[in-house]
């Protein structure tokens, strides 16, 4: 199987890897779920499961799915809990944690990929999109040394250069906060640390 050979080549590999999975709840081929099965069961040491919980379907509309608690009549059900799955499919050890709190992020990264066996991380955090804070970051001026840090190590659309100098669109900025998180000379922050 694709798996199979997948595993063999990865067997050298002695640097973490990371399979990252999002909106998999949108797939419904078995195929693919036998696969994924297979998987989980032959992952190699060196890899982590990480899932991607928005708590939404942004791609297709926002609507409900087995893990919002709500059914696509809008009534109120018992939500599938992503950790509970993996734990039953035979996934030891899951952690789930904040992206937005970028430093206890990288440290359960760390932490998780380090350790044997079958391991996943779940990254859990609403959609920015519905949940928009209304306060944008903003760059202070006098701080920014231009470094371009923040364009760099997030890819955020709201972050631009405009005239040769780092910008943030207002319209785009969704106020998670992570730019200034990454900011060496706190030169952003404003509204969205209100």
């Amino acid at each position: 199987s694709l798996f199979a050979q997948l595993f063999i080549e990865l067997a050298d590999w002695q640097r973490p890897l990371f399979l990252v999975i999002d909106d998999y709840h949108l797939i419904s081929n078995p195929v693919i779920h036998d696969a994924m099965r297979f998987f989980l069961r032959h992952q190699p040491e060196n890899m982590t499961l990480v899932v991607l919980d928005n708590s939404t379907t942004a791609m297709t509309g926002h609507q409900p799915h087995p893990g919002t608690g709500k059914t696509m009549m809008g009534q109120v059900v018992d939500k599938v809990s992503i950790e509970d799955t993996l734990h039953g499919i035979g996934v030891k050890t899951v952690e789930t944690v904040n992206p937005l709190h970028l430093q206890e992020a990288i440290d359960c990264v760390k932490r998780v990929a380090v350790q044997d066996g079958v391991k996943a991380i779940i990254f859990k955090s609403p959609c920015a999109v519905l949940i928009k804070s209304g306060k944008p970051a903003q760059i202070e001026e006098s701080k920014c040394i231009q470094c371009k840090k923040c364009i760099r190590t997030l890819g955020c659309p709201a972050i631009m250069l405009q005239d040769g100098k780092v910008q943030i669109e207002q319209a785009l900025c969704t106020g998670c906060g992570l730019c200034a998180q990454v900011c060496p000379t706190a030169a952003i922050g404003g509204a969205c640390h209100a």
